[in-house]
C-alpha cells in the first residue's frame, strides 16, 4: 500500500467524501479493515467503540485509512477518550493533524424528519457507501434507520439532509424480515467534540 503525504483533497463532486475514514486494526500478519469513522476535526475522528476494542483486545495498532479513487492515506491513530456514558458505544481518536476535514455535526430533537444517509466502509472493495433512509424509530439510547448495512459499517455517520452528522452507525438490527439500521445519536456524544 503506498502512503501519501497530506494533504487529503476530496473532489467537491465527492460531497461527503472528505470526512469518511476506515478503522483497522494492525497485526504482526499485516492489516484488516474492522469499521468506519468520522472525521470530527484536522486530527480527531469518531468511531464506534467496539470497533478498538477488538484492536485492544488483541494488542495491535489502530490505524485509520482515508481513501480518493486509487489512492490510500496510512496512518496511526490512538484513542484519546471514550464518551462520558460508558454504555456509549463511540470512541474519539486521535490522529496526526492534516489529514481530513471534519464534519459538520447537528444535534436534532428527535424524531427529526426527513432523508438520513449513512456513510461508511464497504471493506470488500475499500471504497464507501452512501444508503438513504427515513427515521424508523427512536429512544434514550439510539436512533433507528429504514436503511440497510452491511458488517464494517460500524462507527460511520449518519447525516441529515444539509450533510450534517446526526449520528454514529452501532449495529445492523433485524426488525421482523427487515434490516434497520442502529446508530447513537449525537446528544449522546456531544461531550467527545469538545477539545
Amino acid at each position: 500500500m503506498e502512503i501519501h503525504p497530506p494533504p487529503y483533497v476530496i473532489p467537491p463532486r465527492e460531497g461527503l467524501a472528505s470526512f469518511r475514514v476506515y478503522v483497522a486494526c494492525q497485526s504482526d500478519e499485516g492489516r484488516y479493515a474492522m469499521g468506519s469513522g468520522v472525521a470530527i476535526a484536522s486530527d480527531r475522528i469518531l468511531t464506534a467503540r467496539h470497533v478498538v476494542d477488538v484492536c485492544q483486545r488483541h494488542q495491535q495498532e489502530i490505524l485509520f485509512i482515508s481513501v480518493l479513487g486509487a489512492d490510500r492515506y496510512l496512518r496511526m491513530a490512538k484513542v484519546e477518550r471514550g464518551a462520558a456514558d460508558t454504555e456509549v458505544d463511540v470512541v474519539k481518536l486521535i490522529v496526526d493533524p492534516g489529514f481530513l476535514s471534519p464534519a459538520e455535526i447537528h444535534n436534532p430533537i428527535w424524531p427529526s424528519s426527513g432523508t438520513f444517509c449513512m456513510v461508511a466502509g464497504d471493506h470488500e472493495e475499500l471504497t464507501f457507501i452512501r444508503r438513504c433512509g427515513q427515521l424508523a424509530f427512536w429512544d434514550a439510547k439510539y436512533v433507528t434507520f429504514d436503511m440497510e448495512a452491511i458488517p464494517g459499517n460500524s462507527g460511520g455517520g449518519v447525516f441529515d439532509s444539509e450533510n450534517r452528522l446526526v449520528a454514529i452507525v452501532r449495529a445492523i438490527a433485524f426488525f421482523g424480515s427487515k434490516k434497520r439500521l442502529v446508530a447513537v445519536p449525537a446528544r449522546k456524544w456531544t461531550d467527545l467534540v469538545e477539545p
